[in-house]
C-alpha cells in the first residue's frame, strides 16, 4: 500500500495547530471528515483513510515507511490538525453562506411596505423556500425572519398600525406564517434539518426585536410553536422538536430563556393565545393585526 511519500511529513511535522482544535482529544470527533478532506487534498496519492486511521494498518508498513510508532502518531495528528484548519475554513466559508437576492429584495421592500401587509412577503418567500424555488438554508431564513422583524419593529409615523403592541403582533404573526408555508418543505419533516431551521428563523427574529419589547419573545416563540403543533407535516417529530428546541432555550432567548420556556411549552400544548401560520381563518382575531383584516 502507498502513503504518503516521507518528504512530504517533515511539512507536517510542526503544523500550527489551527483554533479550535484541542489536540489528541479532538481526534476521533474529526477524523472521518479530516481523513475524507486529506484523502482530496492528496488526490495524487494512493491514500486509503480507513486503513490510515488504524494504527494496526499503519504499523504493518512502517519498514516501508523507516518511521518509528512514535513518530507516525506524531504525524497523524499534525494531519488531522491541518485538516482541521480546512474545516474550519470551510464553516466559516459556509456561515457566510450567500442569501438568495430574492430574499434580501423582499426584505428591503418590507422596509417601505405597510405593517399590515409584510406578513405577506412572509408567506410569498417562505412558500418559494417550500417549493424549492429558493433553497431552503439556514442562510435564507434567517436573513428573511430577521429582516422582516426589523422592518416591523422600524416602523415610525403617527399611523395607529404602527403602535408597539401591533408591532409586537405583527412580529409574532409574521413568524408564525413564515414556519407555516417552511413546513411544507418535505426536507422540514427531517428532526434535524426542522430544528436547525426553526432555531435558527426564532433567534434571527428575536434577535431583530427584542430592543422593542421583551414581549416579543412570548408572541415569536409562542406563535411558532403553535405553529408547529397544528402542522400535519411535524406530526412524525413535533415531540422530539419541541424538546430539541427547548434545550436550545439559553442559546436562542439569551436572559429571557424563562419566557422562550414558557411560550414554547404553551405554544405545543396548543394554546391559542397565539398566531396560527397554517390557516389565515384561524388567525388571531384583533381588529388591527388579524391578518383576515389586515
Amino acid at each position: 500500500m502507498k502513503f504518503f511519500p516521507r518528504r512530504f511529513v517533515p511539512a507536517f511535522q510542526g503544523f500550527a495547530t489551527p483554533p479550535g482544535f484541542q489536540g489528541p482529544g479532538d481526534y476521533e470527533t474529526y477524523r472521518k471528515k479530516c481523513e475524507k478532506l486529506l484523502a482530496e487534498l492528496c488526490g495524487a496519492v494512493n491514500y486509503r483513510p480507513r486503513k490510515f486511521s488504524q494504527t494496526r494498518n499503519i504499523t504493518r508498513i512502517l519498514p516501508e515507511l523507516k518511521m518509528t510508532k512514535s513518530s507516525i502518531q506524531h504525524t497523524r495528528l499534525a494531519l488531522v490538525a491541518a485538516a482541521t484548519g480546512v474545516l474550519l475554513a470551510s464553516s466559516q466559508l459556509a456561515s457566510a453562506a450567500k442569501v438568495d437576492p430574492a430574499i434580501t429584495a423582499a426584505t428591503t421592500a418590507a422596509s417601505t411596505t405597510d405593517i399590515e401587509a409584510i406578513v405577506n412577503i412572509a408567506i410569498a418567500q417562505g412558500t418559494a423556500i417550500a417549493n424549492k424555488s429558493i433553497k431552503l438554508s439556514t442562510a435564507n431564513v434567517n436573513a428573511l425572519a430577521s429582516g422582516l422583524a426589523t422592518a416591523i419593529a422600524g416602523k415610525t409615523g403617527a399611523d395607529n398600525v404602527n403602535r408597539l403592541d401591533n408591532k409586537i403582533d405583527e412580529i409574532g404573526e409574521t413568524a408564525a406564517f413564515l414556519t407555516g408555508t417552511l413546513a411544507t418543505n418535505k426536507k422540514m419533516k427531517k428532526l434535524g434539518t426542522a430544528k436547525q431551521i426553526i432555531s435558527g428563523l426564532l433567534k434571527s427574529a428575536l434577535g431583530s426585536a427584542i430592543s422593542i419589547s421583551p414581549q416579543v419573545v412570548t408572541d415569536i416563540v409562542g406563535s411558532v410553536a403553535q405553529t408547529i403543533h397544528n402542522a400535519p407535516a411535524f406530526d412524525k417529530i413535533e415531540s422530539k422538536l419541541a424538546k430539541q428546541l427547548a434545550k436550545s432555550a439559553t442559546k436562542v432567548a439569551g436572559a429571557n430563556a424563562s419566557v422562550y420556556t414558557t411560550a414554547l411549552n404553551a405554544g405545543f400544548a396548543g394554546s391559542t393565545a397565539f398566531e396560527d401560520g397554517n390557516d389565515a381563518s384561524l388567525a388571531l382575531p384583533d381588529p388591527e393585526t388579524d391578518k383576515r383584516n389586515g
